[in-house]
């Protein structure tokens, strides 16, 4: 029920407010995602379900029903994760330099990663309890300052 409620709310919140560039977005059923978005959705969040997903001229934006948003270039490649309630599943910290996570193990052990995005020159990480602070490290995962 809780599952059936969030998906009814993201679609209406989506649909309520508009913004910018919102024109362009078409929602898409999962099965018309390219193939390598359907397989990393089922490879890194085989524990939870499908729940909206949106295609503007950039990018698409898919939302589960656990709350995790994710966005994927026009190709397929993931760019970000967003969780909402989990934990990031430990197969998408595999995919960024371990010396990111290593970084956190040890500054901030009692925090949570929330969002991971990939930039054009590196990565962005957010924890749970800190949402306003941007962590930014290099391609390599060298840690480079705290933007907030």
């Amino acid at each position: 029920m809780k599952k059936i409620l969030l998906c009814t709310l993201v679609a209406l919140v989506s649909v309520s407010f508009p913004t910018p560039g919102m024109c362009d977005e078409k929602p898409i059923p999962y099965e018309k995602l390219p193939n390598a978005i359907q397989q990393f959705t089922t490879k890194h969040f085989s524990e939870t379900t499908f729940c909206h997903a949106e295609k503007d001229s950039d990018e698409y934006e898919v939302w589960l029903t656990d709350g995790t948003e994710l966005s994927f270039t026009r190709s397929g490649e993931w760019e970000k994760v967003k969780s909402k309630q989990a934990v990031i599943p430990e197969s998408i910290m595999a995919l960024i330099p371990k010396s990111i996570p290593d970084y956190f193990s040890k500054n901030y052990p009692d925090k949570h990663i929330y969002q991971i995005k990939v930039e054009r020159n590196g990565y962005e990480v957010v924890l749970r309890d800190t949402p306003d602070w941007e962590f930014k490290f290099n391609k390599a995962g060298a840690f480079l300052r705290i933007d907030d």
